[in-house]
């Protein structure tokens, strides 16, 4: 497994490839997976994963202002348009740039809960990714299902991955316990309209066993 660390003013990159060229690299915003599953992420994949940890979550990768849904949170600034333009202007360019190989035949882009929504908004608004990966996805967020529906399916997401907790339609809170009727909606749309997808489910609620799901759906969208 090498390992490619890349500093962009006051972000940090991490760049995951097995031995061999890839032609695809995957973009997740957050830390990187424990070793043992990068590892056989890796073994199963010919491809690269780049890791973004330091991204303000609320403020960057939310579409649109909205109240916060925790207590001890805080409130939803909507800056994912301003991000995205960061990150296929000068994130993607300044990584891929000094990567010894040619640009990927394949670029995706995925997340866990904000990361996974902001996932489908690069898909819809960059032609750069082909791929997505929407994992315990925050899809219940505030006006983004009926938002999304009204654009067109970029001609070039060609695959798309979504899952869930089976507990997540349960949250108390009104606004996330949308959460699986809007996945399965978006899921639907997507299917109908020849993008390959699927809509896996988890055991139990939003918070447990993130690493494993994450490596599931990242395991499906690099196939």
């Amino acid at each position: 497994m090498r390992v490619q660390q890349f500093m962009l003013e006051k972000r940090r990159a991490m760049l995951y490839a097995g031995q061999n060229h890839s032609d695809t690299l995957l973009y997740l915003h957050g830390e990187p997976l424990p070793s043992p599953l990068l590892e056989q992420l890796l073994e199963n994949n010919n491809a690269g994963i780049v890791f973004l940890p330091d991204t303000a979550w609320n403020r960057e990768l939310s579409p649109f202002p909205a109240p916060k849904v925790f207590a001890r949170g805080e409130d939803f600034q909507g800056g994912a348009a301003l991000y995205l333009t960061e990150l296929t202007d000068k994130i993607i360019p300044a990584i891929e740039g000094e990567l010894p190989s040619p640009p990927p035949v394949h670029r995706g882009i995925a997340g866990y809960s904000l990361a996974g929504l902001f996932a489908i908004y690069a898909l819809y608004h960059s032609q750069l990714f082909s791929r997505g990966a929407s994992i315990s996805g925050s899809l219940w967020f505030d006006g983004f299902l009926e938002d999304i529906m009204e654009k067109m399916i970029p001609q070039q997401v060609e695959k798309v991955y979504f899952s869930l907790g089976l507990r997540e339609k349960h949250s108390r809170n009104p606004r996330m316990a949308r959460v699986e009727q809007c996945t399965d909606t978006l899921y639907r749309h997507l299917q109908a309209h020849g993008v390959k997808t699927i809509l896996e489910y988890h055991p139990g609620g939003h918070f447990q066993d993130i690493p494993q799901r994450i490596f599931a759906g990242l395991d499906w969208t690099l196939r």
